[in-house]
Parts: structure tokens; sequence; C-alpha cells
């Protein structure tokens, strides 16, 4: 039915009084404010929204439907974003996390949904080293001899390597311990945690093939969120690669400072990092 040429059809004469029609004959569109045309604004009351990864345009290299990634994008409730129909309950189920209280939000729904759905927890943390080795690499093929010493590229690039290295490994296994004290408020749920090294969203799909789980749960945003961005660069490409469905947890009402205090986790070895985490 083309409601533009209702008048060639039978009793196309009758027009309902709330639409407008133009000089033209055709309908006219309602005068709308562009927020409230999103279907899943924050205004609306609803938890969640389960949104399916790909419409009817779906082509065989599509990564994600094109509508599904700017909804994603501006909708801050709870997303499931759908890719396959495997069950939940009693499956394996894989959660990150950075240390960020975003994260341990997204931590503890996982450990919720997974008491009621009876799943396996699989809970991750990745840190990427080759950023601060190629940023040294880089450092070096442009500085002259004399501002290398200048710079004490050597010294500072042993700093790195035995710091910063060290310390983002630490930082990794404090995020970890946090995550295994929040789950022994959940003593049905089977948790299994992994460090991961690499650049987080590629080791995490690397191991994503390894699991294969059914249910992969993401926090909106991490440890590096920009105001005015409006979701965190990893969880966007996971989004887009990840093969099975996807729960994208919302931020509102969470400041980044709300990190969980574990007493378990201050320890002299360790001390040091959890006040940057």
């Amino acid at each position: 039915f083309d409601p533009n040429i209702a008048d060639k059809y039978d009793g196309g004469e009758n027009v309902r009084s709330d639409v407008k029609l133009g000089d033209d004959g055709r309908i006219v569109a309602e005068d709308e404010d562009p927020d409230e045309k999103l279907a899943g604004s924050s205004g609306r009351e609803y938890d969640l929204m389960v949104i399916g990864a790909h419409g009817i345009g779906i082509q065989p290299l599509s990564q994600l439907g094109g509508m599904v990634s700017r909804v994603i994008r501006h909708v801050e409730k709870d997303i499931l974003i759908t890719k396959d129909e495997r069950p939940l309950r009693e499956g394996s189920w894989m959660v990150c996390v950075d240390g960020s209280s975003y994260s341990y939000k997204a931590m503890r729904q996982a450990l919720e949904m997974a008491r009621d759905f009876k799943a396996k927890l699989f809970v991750c943390s990745a840190f990427d080293v080759e950023y601060h080795h190629s940023v040294f690499g880089n450092i070096k093929d442009i500085l002259s001899v004399q501002a290398s010493k200048v710079f004490k590229f050597e010294e500072q690039e042993e700093l790195h390597n035995n710091i910063i290295d060290k310390g983002l490994l630490k930082l990794a296994q404090a995020n970890l311990k946090r995550a295994e004290i929040m789950a022994e408020e959940f003593p049905d749920v089977e948790v299994e945690t992994q460090i991961l090294i690499g650049k987080p969203f590629q080791c995490i799909l690397q191991w994503i093939e390894e699991i294969d789980p059914s249910l992969l749960i993401l926090s909106r945003h991490g440890n590096h969120r920009i105001e005015g961005t409006d979701m965190g660069s990893q969880v966007e490409n996971l989004c887009r690669l990840a093969p099975g469905n996807i729960l994208v947890t919302s931020t509102l009402g969470v400041r980044p400072d709300d990190i969980p205090w574990i007493e378990e986790t201050l320890r002299s070895d360790n001390a040091f990092i959890i006040g940057d985490a």
C-alpha cells in the first residue's frame, strides 16, 4: 500500500485526521526531534535493547549492519547484539576487565546473569606491550646520535622494559584478582581467568576462537575513555569482528573512579599500581 497514491484506491478519499498532506498531495513527514527518532533513547523506560547484528541487506562479507552500528553508538542502555541462535543457558560466557569501574560493572552483571543461566564465566584482562616498543623504535629512527645521547635512549628503553612492561603485567594480574574476589560472592558460578598479551581486541578474538563463548560481555567504555566519545575503540572492533552474541553493558551512573575496593589485592608487591588502576 502506497499512501502517496491513496486516492487511486477504493475509499482513498478518506484521509486520517492526523495525517498532513502537502500542496502536491503527498504526506508531510512529522516534525520530530532527531533524538526522538532513535527508538532506544535513554529517556524511554526499558533496561535492555535486543537487536540483530544484521538486517535483510546482509552481504557475505558484512561485519555488522549499518543501522545496528549506528544504533549501538547512541543507545546508552544495555544492548544485546544477536549473531547466532545458540542458547545462553549452561553455556560458556566471556567477560573482559581492564581495571576500570565500567568493566567491573560489566563483571558484576556477568556474574549475576551466569548464576541465573548456570553458565561458566571466562574472565580476561589484556595488555599491549608492543605499543611502547613501537614508539621507541620510531624515536630511535629519527633521533640523531647527539640527540640520542641527550635523550639517553638506551636507558629510557631499559626503563620501559623493566618497569612499564612488568607494571602492565602486574596491572592485569590485579585486574583479575579483583574479578576473582568479586566472584567469591557467587559460589555457584564457575570462573576461569586468563591474562592476554597483545592488542586487546586482537588477542580477545584469538581467545574467543579457543573458548567459543555463546556470549561475550563488554563494557561500553574502558580505562581510556575520552569525554564525548560514544564507545571505546576495542569494544567497537569486537562488536564488528566477534562471531557470537554480544552484550554491551551501560555505563550510565558509573564514575570512572568507582573501582571496587578489595583489600586482598593490596599486597606489598603490587600496592603501587592499585592507585593507578
